[in-house]
């Protein structure tokens, strides 16, 4: 029944430990826990490969006019502000990742292989 516990409350942080988002403590538990158990380090694999995945493919074109005008409203939002100008003003368009997939998936995925443990 313990490891059962153990197996709820690991795949319920599972994406906060894919985020990078635990504590130091809570982060070590998870990888123990992960390290010892095969299902529930399957779903981590799974998750992390998978953000991987979508990383690669889910690239879009930002107009370069797009670019200049959020440039020139974060300029204008730090100036209203008191700030003063982003310490570079060169703003380049290109591809953009989905600021929804955290470099702790690839991070994570990355030191996986071959069974290898998390740490």
């Amino acid at each position: 029944m313990d490891d059962d516990i153990d197996c709820m409350r690991a795949l319920h942080a599972l994406y906060e430990f894919l985020d990078g988002e635990l504590t130091t403590e809570r982060r070590a538990f998870i990888e123990l826990h992960l390290n010892g158990c095969p299902q529930c380090f399957s779903a981590f694999d799974f998750e992390a490969e998978l953000r991987i995945v979508l990383r690669s493919r889910l690239r879009a074109e930002v107009p370069s006019e797009l670019m200049s005008r959020v440039a020139m409203a974060l300029d204008a939002e730090r100036s209203r502000q008191g700030v003063g100008p982003a310490p570079s003003a060169t703003y380049r368009a290109g591809p953009m990742a989905s600021p929804h997939l955290g470099d702790a998936a690839t991070r994570d995925r990355g030191t996986l292989g071959g069974g290898a443990s998390l740490t």
